[in-house]
């Protein structure tokens, strides 16, 4: 029986005995997990695409640009070096007599509605409207107005850096008194003269 089990072990090869040793467990729980975990971001980034933009400006911008695309208006020609996103008056494929007729279209050069700029890889007007776009100002409105705005030099200012070190630095001990025998006795320690009791 036992030469039977084995001839079985020597028959699976390596990767039947390494999948079958802890580690390979091991690893197929982590890649079960992992697929699992993948899965479930992609369902939720499906049923909710812009979870991530909190500003309202951003997130206005985006929904334009995703309403356009949808309804076929959004148009990206490329101009060799740079590129231009703009929006159509009305969808290439409108059945409409003002989209037919050649005298009422608007000629090719025009470009509708500017709405980017393409150019070094990047559209440059939405790298703008998206720069703060996890920041949701109508959370600071509240606030007075100075405590709205900060500064760069504000956040990181040499005083706060300087407070920062002094916080982290060692203490330092001042260096010890030298006690007499009679004041390092326990008796002169109760005595109500030297007492420090609050009630005294």
């Amino acid at each position: 029986m036992a030469a039977a089990a084995a001839a079985g072990g020597a028959s699976r090869g390596l990767w039947g005995r390494l999948r079958d040793s802890r580690l390979g467990r091991w690893c197929r729980a982590l890649l079960r997990d992992y697929s699992t975990s993948v899965r479930e971001a992609a369902a939720a980034a499906r049923r909710r695409p812009l979870p991530a933009l909190l500003s309202a400006a951003s997130l206005a911008l985006v929904r334009r640009l995703l309403r356009l695309r949808e309804l076929g208006r959004l148009r990206v020609r490329d101009l060799g070096l740079v590129a231009v996103a703009a929006a159509e008056p009305r969808a290439a494929d409108a059945a409409l007599y003002s989209a037919l007729c050649p005298h009422l279209r608007p000629p090719p050069w025009s470009f509708g509605e500017l709405l980017d700029l393409g150019f070094l890889g990047r559209w440059w007007l939405l790298r703008e409207a998206l720069k703060d776009c996890d920041v949701n100002d109508e959370e600071f409105g509240h606030l007075p107005e100075p405590l709205r705005r900060l500064s760069r030099r504000e956040l990181r200012s040499e005083r706060n850096e300087r407070l920062h070190r002094q916080n982290r630095s060692a203490v330092e001990l001042s260096p010890a008194v030298e006690l007499s025998p009679t004041e390092l006795s326990p008796a002169a320690e109760l005595s109500p003269a030297r007492s420090t009791a609050p009630w005294s």
